[in-house]
């Protein structure tokens, strides 16, 4: 049984459990640290065994592993790895050993008394979290997946910076935050064209009810909802920040009744906390707190209120870092396959996780570099005489060059670099002088393709389209001559 000082994961790279942090449901949470490095993580151990987690655990798992694999940035917990094991799941996931909000609210208040005067005893404090907050929640919507149980109980603390006391109206510390838990979340797909982040309208409709009652938007109990939702929640969690209790009186199950629970939350407490808040802060949490998700403030919105610009957050800037975030040194990797010479001659990496640095050695002797130090695995490849790179794939990921990248090269060859968290893909490419006309798939699984020499310029396929939702369903190769290859089923959204 997983335990404090129980060795868990791959020979030769191994993490050992230290003691344990957090306990619920069918898991149990202890720090551990990977041995090869020293890096301190967390690892949440699920018993698999059970009769409830063989009912209904088992498809929440999975769920939130495939959505944390798509995911990756800091204000959420990072997945890092997942271990199967006969009787336990085992995932290794980024730490934030500070506690919950919600734990830190509840003693904030029996510590200082009423009224509330907010978290860490100023408006400025609580700014603090939301921006974070709204960061990871815009993070998610962009990659098509709602949290769905975005609750205090879910934001943990990953560190605390006390501030002043001589200064007046200084919080007393900041937090810093990740958002957990994605046992609930749900990836869906963007209706039409590509979309900005704040209009929710385009994206795909959900109709199952889940969450945690006092965070519960209204629609979600009609089981008619997209990602609005989880701004409702947002709001809720402003409202508690700010006040120390909650803005709905919500006490049972009965009172989640759609009816019922719609008439409860038309109208926010009035605290005594809630009216001495600034006008701002109420202004951005009655715009989240609006029962018609069509009014209800979102991303958007929210870089653009005064109550957040206060803090000089600009909505341009707050998106082009989101994206900056997700293509990290995309420019860059450009720069090293595009100009007419000199040529790459050797290529050397370094990569631990994620990919940490790449060397390009050109043909007039010069080394254009990228990245950073760090990795443990190094990699070092030749190119031959007419070899040259005319292609390159990047798993993105922040802070990196990426999980992996790929060179494809004149003599079809794919010379891959790759983290440990790098998505196991299947790469097939064509030689130069020829086109990818057919594939042959063993079930699920491509094991080879077909191949024609192009002829005048112009190879045999047409067009390529397909189906997909969670994944691809089916590919169509349409051929010149006006025949089809078909492979898969149909399912999922035309591309």
């Amino acid at each position: 049984e997983p335990g404090e000082g129980r060795q868990f994961g791959l020979e030769g790279d191994q993490f050992k459990i230290g003691h344990q942090i957090g306990k619920g449901g069918q898991a149990i949470v202890y720090e551990c640290s990977r041995l090869r490095t020293g890096n301190k993580y967390a690892v949440k151990v699920i018993d698999t065994s059970t009769k409830i987690f063989m009912r209904i655990g088992e498809q929440h798992l999975q769920r939130e592993l495939r959505n944390m694999q798509e995911l990756y940035h800091p204000r959420i917990v990072n997945l890092h790895r997942a271990f199967w094991e006969p009787k336990y799941c085992l995932i290794v996931m980024d730490l934030a050993s500070g506690g919950d909000l919600h734990r830190r609210i509840e003693d904030e208040v029996a510590t200082y008394g009423t009224p509330y005067k907010g978290l860490g005893g100023s408006e400025f404090a609580s700014k603090h979290v939301a921006l974070q907050l709204l960061d990871g929640i815009a993070y998610m919507h962009e990659h098509n997946i709602i949290h769905r149980d975005l609750k205090l109980e879910n934001v943990l603390i990953v560190k605390s910076h006390p501030c002043s006391a001589e200064v007046a109206d200084q919080p007393r510390e900041l937090l810093d935050i990740k958002i957990a838990d994605l046992g609930y979340s749900k990836m869906v797909k963007r209706e039409g064209g590509e979309e900005e982040p704040d209009q929710p309208p385009m994206m795909q409709r959900v109709h199952s009810a889940v969450g945690s009652p006092d965070f519960v938007a209204p629609e979600v109990l009609s089981q008619d909802y997209d990602l609005r939702a989880d701004f409702w929640s947002f709001g809720v969690m402003l409202y508690a920040m700010l006040c120390g209790c909650w803005p709905f009186n919500i006490s049972g199950t009965k009172d989640l009744q759609k009816e019922r629970h719609r008439e409860l939350v038309s109208t926010i407490n009035a605290s005594e906390p809630w009216a001495n808040a600034s006008e701002d802060a109420k202004a951005i949490i009655q715009g989240l707190l609006t029962v018609d998700p069509n009014k209800r403030l979102g991303a958007g919105d929210c870089m653009r209120h005064p109550w957040l610009r206060v803090q000089g957050v600009d909505e341009d800037d707050m998106r082009m870092t989101r994206r900056r975030q997700r293509s990290t040194s995309a420019s860059a990797l450009l720069e090293m396959i595009t100009g007419p010479s000199p040529v790459v001659r050797e290529i050397h990496a370094k990569a631990g996780y994620a990919v940490d640095s790449v060397d390009l050695e050109l043909s007039n002797g010069s080394v254009r570099s990228y990245g950073a130090k760090g990795g443990e695995h190094r990699g070092h490849w030749y190119l031959k005489e007419d070899e040259i790179i005319w292609g390159l794939m990047q798993e993105t990921r922040p802070n990196y060059l990426g999980n992996s990248i790929v060179f494809f090269t004149s003599c079809a060859r794919s010379i891959v670099i790759a983290g440990s968290n790098a998505h196991r893909r299947c790469r097939l490419v064509a030689p130069q002088g020829s086109q990818i006309v057919g594939l042959q798939f063993e079930q699920s699984h491509l094991i080879g393709i077909h191949m024609e020499k192009v002829v005048d310029g112009k190879g045999a396929v047409q067009q390529i389209s397909g189906q997909a939702g969670h994944a691809v369903d089916k590919v169509v190769m349409t051929l010149r001559d006006g025949s089809t290859r078909e492979y898969g089923e149909d399912g999922g959204q035309e591309q």
